[in-house]
């Protein structure tokens, strides 16, 4: 069951249950932004996630989750149950489902999907690819369904010169994939970084070379010419 009771001060386990308030309490920023399709895809993804962690029954998740819709999205929940019979229960599964209908197109659905498709590294650090890559997975679960074929796209999309170096070995898992990405890439960096320090010391050192041995100037003669003059 859920717990619903205020925590109190020498209470040590709530601090590691929270209690529904608390949790609740830390989507009212998602929950106001929900007319926007993918705003509102993160929502339900995030709530269903707290509400899973306080172990409520299904008829529970749909009691909370929609006492924080506001706005359109509360009109929208409004609308729904008065086209349902009086006193027939709403599952988790007709919410999820109406509530996706309706405020995650299937066309947004699709645009997503390709956007993760084509999904590559580029500028983003390996940490902030992984991000990128874990939160458009969600719009194409078909193509991430094994460890294999997550290990597969996250390595198509990563640089090259990562990639290559990453490609030739076996990971047991998604996550050791990820790590060694990640130690790879500040290895490299560091490599990177030393051999820039070497290049502006390299360079510094030529200038300072310039600026000691000066050109003759026009109308100027070595001491040389002098000396055979004489």
């Amino acid at each position: 069951m859920v717990n619903t009771r205020a925590s109190g001060s020498g209470n040590n386990n709530n601090e590691e249950n929270p209690t529904l308030a608390q949790v609740l309490a830390q989507q009212t920023q998602l929950i106001n932004l929900t007319t926007n399709p993918v705003e509102a895809s993160d929502w339900l993804h995030t709530i269903e996630k707290k509400l899973e962690l306080l172990q409520c029954t299904n008829q529970e998740k749909v009691v909370f989750a929609s006492h924080q819709l506001q706005g359109p999205a509360s009109e929208w929940w409004d609308h729904f149950r008065m086209n349902r019979a009086e006193g027939q229960s709403i599952t988790w599964a007709e919410f999820t489902e109406a509530f996706k209908k309706t405020h995650i197109p299937t066309g947004v659905v699709a645009l997503k999907k390709r956007e993760f498709r084509a999904l590559k590294q580029k500028d983003r650090t390996v940490i902030e690819y992984l991000h990128e890559f874990n939160r458009l997975a969600r719009y194409a679960p078909e193509d991430v369904r094994t460890n294999e074929e997550r290990q597969e796209k996250f390595l198509e999309g990563l640089k090259d010169e990562l990639s290559i170096m990453l490609i030739s070995h076996d990971y047991e898992d998604f996550q050791e994939l990820v790590d060694k990405a990640i130690r790879l890439e500040d290895k490299k960096n560091r490599m990177d970084n030393r051999k820039r320090g070497r290049i502006v010391f390299q360079e510094a050192q030529d200038s300072s070379q310039r600026q000691r041995i000066k050109p003759l100037q026009i109308g100027e003669s070595s001491s040389t010419d002098q000396e055979q003059l004489q």
